[in-house]
């Protein structure tokens, strides 16, 4: 199959004839050959236009683009960067291929050592101890506050009876007779 000198030019010719070729490697070669052939391009130059041409195909025909080994990163998927993978049955293009988990990199799971618990442990019954002593001293204080009212509270009750002005019931048929108000306001001593 021969190629123009017109379609190694222009990249979006490529990317009309693209689905015609089989595979990457038979896409250079022809490239080189026609590289050759015209000797307007050199043969580097000529695969350079074949991969913007795969890649602007890729585009046009809205697939996702393949990672080449000038990306970041590792390639992941199970089969390697020279292959070509067609779309698959699902149309989920996006997705890469399972690996198997043998070949998949483990991550050591974030987790503390026995001492570092037992330490933290002992770190959290300290605190708490303290807390509590806190606590307890807070309690303390507000039982004594609360004795030391209800203590004056009753000292100024009896002094208010002793400066009292009082008088004595010696009968008591008055008391019979007097009313509820009354008998509020008599103590008893």
């Amino acid at each position: 199959m021969e190629i123009s000198a017109q379609a190694v030019d222009y990249p979006f010719c490529l990317s009309v004839t693209w689905p015609l070729f089989q595979s990457s490697h038979n896409l250079k070669m022809t490239l080189k050959n026609a590289a050759e052939a015209t000797k307007d391009l050199t043969a580097s130059e000529a695969i350079t236009k074949a991969e913007t041409a795969k890649e602007s195909s890729a585009i046009l025909h809205g697939q996702k683009r393949k990672r080449n080994d000038t990306d970041a990163g590792p390639s992941t998927g199970a089969a390697s960067d020279s292959q070509v993978r067609g779309k698959p049955a699902s149309g989920r293009t996006w997705k890469e291929p399972a690996q198997r988990s043998s070949t998949r990199v483990s991550v050591k799971q974030l987790h503390t050592t026995w001492g570092q618990k037992m330490q933290a442990k002992i770190t959290r019954k300290t605190i708490q101890a303290k807390q509590n002593a806190l606590l307890d001293e807070k309690k303390k204080a507000k039982q004594a506050e609360r004795q030391r009212i209800a203590d004056r509270q009753k000292q100024r009750e009896e002094n208010e009876r002793k400066s009292s002005v009082y008088q004595k019931i010696t009968k008591t048929s008055k008391i019979k007779k007097m009313s509820k108000k009354q008998l509020k306001s008599i103590i008893k001593m």
